[in-house]
């Protein structure tokens, strides 16, 4: 090993050590575990639990079966296509079926992001900052179509609970109205 030193320990551990004062840069434990550490060569921040099946990326302490923290920045992960579709985005898919339950992405060079679930379109945020929900062109920086619309909220002196303002339409009337109960 050129620049760098190696050593089997007594536990059956492979470590990988570079630099004059030999920083730990990997270690192999015996039961698989695999850890990358930092510049300094104290904290592991790539982490392989190899029992538990789990990757850590600033952790050595994997809950999920992929666990990112940061402490260092506001950005935790970047995602990007380089495929030049402009459609980079996330899906969240059953194990089973493959079938898509969630997704989030963004719709080319207009830069909306769209949340879908079950396949369709549910609520759209335009570049313009217009939310559209039962629409893929919201108009107004709230636009929502199709369905009932019930919002909830209390007001000093009211249980929020039991208050509700309601929009709806029916038998060819829209109507308005307020409930206290």
């Amino acid at each position: 090993l050129q620049g760098g030193y190696s050593e089997l320990n007594n536990l059956g551990s492979v470590q990988f050590k570079t630099g004059a004062s030999l920083l730990r840069r990997l270690n192999i434990a015996s039961n698989g575990d695999i850890s990358f550490y930092e510049d300094n060569g104290t904290t592991a921040k790539f982490f392989w639990d190899a029992s538990a099946e789990r990757l850590g990326i600033g952790t050595s302490n994997p809950f999920y079966p992929l666990s990112v923290r940061n402490t260092s920045f506001a950005t935790v992960a970047e995602f990007r296509t380089v495929d030049g579709t402009n459609n980079p985005g996330l899906e969240i898919k059953t194990s089973a079926s493959g079938t898509t339950l969630a997704q989030v992405y963004s719709s080319g060079a207009s830069a909306n992001l769209i949340l879908e679930t079950n396949g369709a379109e549910r609520m759209r945020i335009t570049s313009s900052g217009n939310v559209g929900i039962g629409t893929t062109s919201p108009t107004k920086k709230l636009d929502i179509r199709g369905g009932d619309v019930t919002i909830y909220g209390g007001v000093d002196g009211y249980n929020a609970d039991s208050e509700e303002v309601r929009l709806w339409m029916g038998n060819n009337n829209a109507h308005i109205g307020a409930m206290y109960n």
